[in-house]
């Protein structure tokens, strides 16, 4: 398993075709996993995460962040900015951990972390195959 720690500056760091760990810090990262099953977590700043194959974790961390599971059966973690997610395989979860609640799309619903409502609008997008969306807050667009 790899595991990558970026800088305070804006980095660009990719992962392995097996599981890694992938944690971005200050600055707007850009975090590739590739495949195997990788836990990728952004920071404060507005960062892009991409999974790639296998079962991913995506984290976005504070700003507003694009995440991307890509193939395989992922869990996407939203914040408090404008973070937007999709993914190619199935399940595609996508929490806001500032939300109480949250609402599906499809045949799941369910509760976000945290407490109260965030009300921030989110894209997301599930791609295709049986998918899991969860909103929370605000005026989202599924």
């Amino acid at each position: 398993m790899a595991k990558l720690k970026g800088s305070k500056q804006s980095d660009f760091l990719i992962g392995s075709a097996d599981r890694d760990k992938i944690k971005g810090m200050d600055g707007d990262d850009i975090l590739l996993g590739l495949g195997g099953d990788d836990h990728l977590k952004g920071d404060k700043d507005d960062d892009t995460l991409e999974g790639g194959d296998g079962r991913d974790k995506l984290d976005a961390g504070k700003g507003d962040d694009l995440l991307d599971g890509g193939a395989g059966d992922d869990v996407l973690f939203g914040d408090a900015g404008a973070s937007s997610g999709s993914g190619s395989g199935d399940p595609l979860k996508l929490w806001d951990k500032s939300a109480g609640s949250g609402s599906g799309a499809g045949s799941g619903s369910g509760s976000g972390k945290g407490s109260g409502d965030a009300g921030f609008s989110d894209y997301l997008d599930g791609g295709s195959g049986n998918d899991f969306i969860f909103g929370s807050g605000g005026d989202d667009e599924v």
